[in-house]
């Protein structure tokens, strides 16, 4: 039952009226089984970048009921993003000498770039008069990775709400990785916290109102803010509510 070269003899005649050939030779013929030729089914020929190689697997998928029959498979070697290839080195198993292998012995597999992750900081300040400078990371870095975001920061210094871009990937193994879809993030430069100090806060009662005022200091160098007293109205004796208001809308 098994694939090989075999002889067929005639041993007897079911009619006893005639009688098998005398040589040797004219009762028996050689005849062959051949191998089966293998179907195969290729498994895990994809994957997204980790640091590790392809481990390709050959499915048998048209063994005989109750066959013993596995394939050998070599990979190309290679752990960074590209194309390598899967190769059937061998059939093993008590049946392996009934099949032989067809077309399909090797298969072509990929290594897909691994999408970064991101993670932002600096991606909020108070106004100092310099632009923002947002910066990324990628937290999601296979062991021993050399991988950095070069990152787009917005021009403007004045408070207001802005967006930062990752632009590209640097570093010896940023073609292992992709950035996101999501590359952006919102930054916000807020008003600065002005200080104020007060003076004229107390008066004994004359009859006029009381002249408190308020000197700004905490400024970016170049700028100027004052600050304008109001609720002082006030001139009869009590307590009373300065509030100041400032003229630069940075404060």
């Amino acid at each position: 039952v098994n694939a090989g070269n075999y002889t067929a003899k005639a041993a007897e005649l079911s009619n006893t009226n005639y009688a098998l050939p005398k040589a040797e030779e004219n009762r028996s013929c050689a005849y062959v089984i051949t191998p089966k030729t293998l179907e195969v089914t290729w498994e895990q020929t994809e994957k997204i970048y980790d640091g590790q190689p392809v481990n390709a697997k050959a499915v048998l998928t048209n063994l005989e009921t109750g066959d013993e029959c596995s394939a050998e498979v070599q990979t190309e070697a290679g752990v960074n993003v590209g194309t390598y290839t899967a190769s059937i080195t061998g059939l093993v198993g008590a049946a392996a000498g009934n099949y032989q292998l067809g077309e399909a012995a090797s298969v072509s597999c990929q290594i897909l770039p691994r999408e970064a992750v991101l993670s932002w900081n600096g991606t909020s300040k108070e106004y100092d008069g310099q632009p923002l400078t947002a910066k990324a990371e990628i937290s999601n870095l296979v062991e021993g990775d050399l991988c950095e975001v070069t990152v787009e920061n917005p021009e403007e210094i004045l408070p207001g709400i802005y967006t930062a871009r990752a632009a590209e990937l640097t570093g010896s193994s940023a073609g292992n990785y992709v950035l996101p879809e999501g590359r952006e993030v919102s930054c916000t430069i807020g008003k600065r916290q002005a200080v104020l100090t007060w003076s004229g806060l107390e008066k004994t009662y004359d009859g006029a109102p009381a002249e408190v005022k308020a000197e700004v200091s905490n400024l970016v160098a170049g700028d100027t803010c004052e600050a304008q007293v109001q609720g002082v109205d006030a001139v009869n004796a009590g307590t009373y509510t300065a509030v100041a208001v400032l003229d630069n809308e940075k404060y």
